[in-house]
């Protein structure tokens, strides 16, 4: 089972991750899992939140906009590195800003550094997005 756990849908979280805690997902986060990825009670996936390391966990309860999630066991621990990798950037438009972001963390850029300049795209910068 531990070579098949990089198959399993990955989602960030912002709950604690501990054994055996349930975390209710977000209307969204449990709407791409239902609706998108087609997962049912019972199926496995991976958490995270940014400072416990990644989490398998068992799906449970999932209704049209709902699910929970019965946390496991800890599969990787948190690996920070010892030195920051910013990115500054000036805000584009929506599409392009988030494909870029996702790059970025891909790459191992640790913070994002919005420059607000004369001449941007996108002036309604939405925080809550690029987290």
């Amino acid at each position: 089972m531990k070579s098949e756990i990089h198959k399993l849908p990955r989602l960030f979280v912002t709950a604690n991750l501990n054994q055996n805690d349930v975390i209710a997902f977000d209307e969204s986060q449990a709407h791409y899992l239902n609706n998108v990825m087609r997962r049912k009670n019972g199926d496995k996936l991976r958490v995270f939140n940014g400072s416990e390391g990644e989490w398998i966990g068992i799906l449970q309860n999932t209704k049209k906009k709902q699910a929970e999630l019965l946390l496991q066991e800890q599969v990787k621990a948190q690996n920070n590195p010892p030195y920051k990798r910013v990115l500054c950037f000036s805000p584009i438009k929506k599409t392009p800003m988030a494909w870029m972001i996702e790059k970025a963390v891909e790459l191992g850029v640790t913070d994002l550094q919005p420059i607000i300049t004369q001449n941007i795209q996108n002036k309604n910068l939405k925080v809550e997005r690029i987290n």
